[in-house]
């Protein structure tokens, strides 16, 4: 078992990690650690997204491309989704968005693992919440990939 710093993690393919946390990964870094989870070939995940907004300028460890195109959606509708999720005042409508984008990123990775380990892994992906007392950005993405 290994245990590596977000920062310091390797950017080739045959690296294998047990589990990727990313807590408070503010906008973008969401998706990237999502990207190493699957290029490090985690065996679970744990990301709690936040500030959509922020870090648009990171791109994917795996293949730098653009966080939408990973997502498999349009530019034009990633923005719409992220500006949705940051509206204050309405709760409901800034938990759906979140709940979509989470949706969405599930969608990404379990696509992605399906490519990159040839069919053999199952993805089992959860949008998870956990009491809002401790956040309002309380939706996780909980994964575990069954080899």
């Amino acid at each position: 078992s290994k245990t590596l710093v977000a920062g310091l993690l390797p950017h080739h393919h045959n690296t294998t990690v047990d589990i990727v946390v990313a807590l408070h990964a503010c906008g973008h870094l969401s998706d990237v650690a999502l990207g190493h989870a699957v290029q490090n070939n985690a065996g679970a995940f744990v990301i709690c997204p936040c500030c959509f907004l922020s870090n648009p300028q990171l791109r994917l460890p795996t293949t730098e491309e653009e966080v939408h195109q990973f997502l498999n959606i349009t530019s034009e509708e990633w923005s719409a989704l992220k500006l949705l999720a940051e509206v204050q005042g309405d709760f409901t409508l800034s938990n759906r968005a979140i709940h979509t984008i989470c949706a969405v990123r599930a969608r990404a990775v379990e696509r992605e693992m399906l490519l990159s380990h040839n069919n053999n892994s199952n993805c089992s992906i959860q949008i998870k919440r956990f009491p809002v007392r401790y956040t309002t950005r309380n939706i996780c993405i909980v994964g575990e990939i069954i080899k």
